[in-house]
């Protein structure tokens, strides 16, 4: 899977970004302390995840059992 490293906060754009966990990937702003994954997945790597075609046929199926 592709991951993506972020240097400064998706909320606040400052660069002071601080690792709480890293054996989880927590990440927190020291500016105005939005907490993130980091490393996390790109945008393409989570579209590609969620967009197979069988991620979803076990409840679909589920649903049309009556």
């Amino acid at each position: 899977m592709d991951v993506e490293t972020l240097d400064r906060c998706d909320l606040c754009g400052r660069r002071q970004v601080d690792v709480l966990d890293r054996a989880n990937n927590i990440c927190a702003c020291a500016n105005c302390g939005y907490v993130f994954d980091g490393p996390r997945p790109t945008a393409a790597a989570i579209t590609e995840f969620y967009s197979r075609p069988t991620k979803y046929n076990a409840w679909v199926d589920a649903e049309a059992d009556p």
